[in-house]
C-alpha cells in the first residue's frame, strides 16, 4: 500500500478490539476507504451490515485513542513490513479464506515459493518418538525444498522450525500475538532467528499480547 494515510487508518481499524477482518473489509467496501471509515459518524457506521450501534460507538470512542505513530515508529525500527490485502505480495492462499486478514505484519521476507508449503503443528509436550517423526518428516520434505509453516509454540511447532532451519528450508512462524511479544519467552532466540530463514508474521497489532 503506497498511501501512508490509508495505511495508518487501516492500522487504527485493526487495533479496535470489536472489529475483525470481516467487519473491517465490509466497512471499507461500504465507505470506499479506511480513512473514510474513520471520518464517518456513529450513525453512518451503524448502517453497515453486522456493525450496529454498539460497534459503531466503539469505533468512534477508540479511533483517536490509538497511537498509530508509536506503532509505525516501532515497526520501522524493527524492520517490520506491513503487507495489506490488496498488495501484490499478499499471500495468495490467504485470499481464499472466508475472513482473510486485511493486513499482515511481516519480519523477514515472504516469497512466491512459500505458496508451496507444509504446515506442521502439534502437541506442546511431544514424546521422543514424536520428535523423531518431525525430524524424519522435515528431512523428507527437504528433498522437495518446501517451506515449513508453524506457530512457534512449545513442542512440535518449535521442532518444526528448528529442523527446517537445520535442513536448509525456509520456515514461516505465524503468531497469535503481535510481533513485539515473545511468546513463549523461551523461544525468543528462535523468533529472532527465523526471519533470516523465512519470516515471522502476524495479523495482530504490533503490541498485541496473547490471550493465555
Amino acid at each position: 500500500m503506497n498511501n501512508l494515510e490509508e495505511l495508518k487508518s487501516l492500522i487504527v481499524l485493526n487495533n479496535i478490539p470489536t472489529l475483525g477482518p470481516v467487519r473491517i473489509k465490509r466497512l471499507i467496501e461500504f465507505f470506499g476507504s479506511a480513512k473514510k471509515v474513520l471520518s464517518a459518524t456513529e450513525e453512518e457506521l451503524s448502517c453497515v451490515e453486522s456493525i450496529g450501534q454498539s460497534v459503531a460507538r466503539n469505533i468512534v470512542m477508540l479511533k483517536n485513542k490509538i497511537d498509530v505513530e508509536k506503532e509505525i515508529d516501532a515497526i520501522n525500527k524493527e524492520g517490520i513490513k506491513i503487507v495489506c490485502y490488496d498488495d501484490e505480495n499478499y499471500p495468495l492462499m490467504l485470499k481464499y479464506l472466508a475472513d482473510p486478514p486485511m493486513l499482515l505484519y511481516v519480519k523477514g521476507e515472504l516469497k512466491k515459493e512459500d505458496m508451496i508449503s507444509v504446515a506442521i503443528v502439534g502437541t506442546r509436550k511431544p514424546t521422543s518418538y514424536g520428535r523423531l517423526v518431525v525430524e524424519h518428516l522435515v528431512k523428507q520434505l527437504a528433498k522437495y525444498n518446501l517451506t515449513i509453516v508453524s506457530g512457534l509454540a512449545y513442542g512440535i511447532d518449535t521442532l518444526a522450525h528448528e529442523f527446517a532451519i537445520k535442513n536448509g528450508l525456509r520456515t514461516i512462524a505465524v503468531l497469535g500475538n503481535g510481533l513485539s511479544v515473545y511468546y513463549p519467552l523461551a523461544n525468543k532466540k528462535l523468533q529472532d532467528k527465523i526471519p533470516l530463514y523465512g519470516a515471522v508474521i502476524s495479523e495482530f497489532p504490533y503490541f498485541y499480547k496473547p490471550n493465555k
